[in-house]
């Protein structure tokens, strides 16, 4: 399972990408004795420089080693079991759920150019009616809220000068979220592209759904959805991997990839169909005992990809999450899951959900958000400008109300 882009960090840094990408809820120092325990038993291993690599490492954390796989499983599994027991995608009444969510943000300015200005994109929790209602309570320093824009779910522009020995403050928002649990609808003939793919991508993307066209004849709607999917699970698995500049040509050619990259071959497949599609944003809280304390050192926290599409010639609509696959049996190994119970927990919630989360949204405690563009750095002296990503730590705390 071993793959590898070269990038490699030190522990500490480890450490948090470990975090970030696996257990958000598991404080840093037993992520550290988690990967020493790793190190003992040769999964894992630094260099002589005690460098690791960075896409190696985390795949090992996931696919050799029970430590940190069984962590995360637990962490939600008998929650998931006692859904999938209830209701078959499609079937299940309204319900609601009323959230608050804390969306802490440190600026890691030690990054940054002093005497330059910062505008800031992050995503956060979207209203989006009847589905999802947000209100926001407060925010910190006082004209953050000003940025934020509810519809689109996203802080906007934030500007925050980097100035020398002047510390940036810490960017605090408070959101009340009312989530109804109903089936999902896309929002039909409103889609919009996804954002741009390269050419080449795209060209493969064209060459790989005009395959299983010709392999299963002429297709619309969701019967192309889900032969797209079959093919995708027949020929492509789930591995982590670090950012990649062409993500469908990288995944087509190495027959493996994150979710983010098979969500976006699926979006440019269905593109060169004519089926409109949209990606989205959301944050799975992961709870326990109602409550979630949740780090993404590194990153804005609202990583959880999703699809929305609508067939104009078939008048159908639908969302595919492909969550499902860094879920459940589909990364299970016999080196990651040991514990009995746990695998037959795992086996059978993965046979329900895997139904479901070719149809519908993940099915529990996701909060959804917007898909922002890059951040923005502009010189005061020179007036030169770039994008970046966004330069932050961000903490989630949240928890369930009724």
């Amino acid at each position: 399972m071993t793959v590898s882009h070269g990038r490699r960090v030190d522990r500490q840094a480890m450490v948090r990408h470990i975090q970030q990408v696996l257990v958000p809820f598991v404080p840093a120092g037993e992520i550290d004795e988690g990967l020493l325990r790793l190190e003992h038993t040769g999964a894992v291993a630094a260099d002589d420089r005690q460098q690791f690599d960075v896409v190696a490492t985390l795949n090992a954390c996931l696919f050799e080693h029970p430590t940190f796989f069984e962590q995360r499983e637990r962490r939600v599994i008998a929650r998931e079991a006692a859904f999938f027991e209830r209701f078959a995608p499609g079937t299940r009444p309204a319900e609601t759920a009323r959230y608050r969510i804390e969306q802490r943000v440190t600026i890691r300015d030690h990054d940054l150019p002093e005497g330059w200005l910062l505008q800031l994109w992050l995503p956060a929790p979207r209203d989006v009616p009847p589905r999802q209602v947000v209100r926001l309570l407060r925010a910190e320093p006082d004209g953050l809220a000003e940025h934020y824009l509810a519809r689109a779910g996203q802080i906007y522009g934030a500007p925050l000068l980097i100035e020398p020995g002047v510390a940036v403050p810490e960017l605090r928002l408070v959101f009340e979220v009312e989530r109804t649990l109903a089936p999902y609808g896309a929002s039909g003939g409103d889609l919009i592209g996804p954002p741009c793919a390269l050419a080449a991508d795209v060209a493969e993307a064209t060459t790989w759904v005009n395959e299983v066209v010709a392999e299963r004849g002429p297709l619309r709607g969701r019967a192309l959805v889900d032969a797209l999917l079959e093919r995708m699970e027949r020929d492509l698995r789930f591995v982590v991997v670090d950012r990649v500049r062409s993500p469908i040509q990288v995944l087509l050619a190495a027959r493996a990839g994150d979710v983010v990259m098979h969500t976006r071959l699926l979006a440019a497949a269905l593109g060169a169909r004519e089926v409109a599609t949209r990606l989205g944003a959301a944050q799975p809280l992961a709870l326990f005992d109602e409550q979630s304390d949740l780090r993404y050192p590194g990153s804005t926290g609202y990583r959880h990809v999703y699809l929305e599409w609508f067939d104009p010639e078939t008048g159908e609509a639908g969302v595919v999450d492909l969550s499902y696959l860094e879920r459940w049996s589909h990364v299970r190994t016999e080196a990651n899951a040991v514990e009995p119970a746990l695998i037959r927990q795992l086996e059978q919630v993965g046979a329900r959900g895997r139904q479901w989360l070719t149809h519908d949204l993940y099915p529990l405690d996701l909060i959804l958000a917007g898909v922002v563009p890059e951040s923005w750095l502009h010189s005061l002296t020179s007036k030169e400008a770039c994008a970046i990503a966004p330069p932050v730590d961000v903490e989630l705390r949240a928890e369930r109300l009724a």
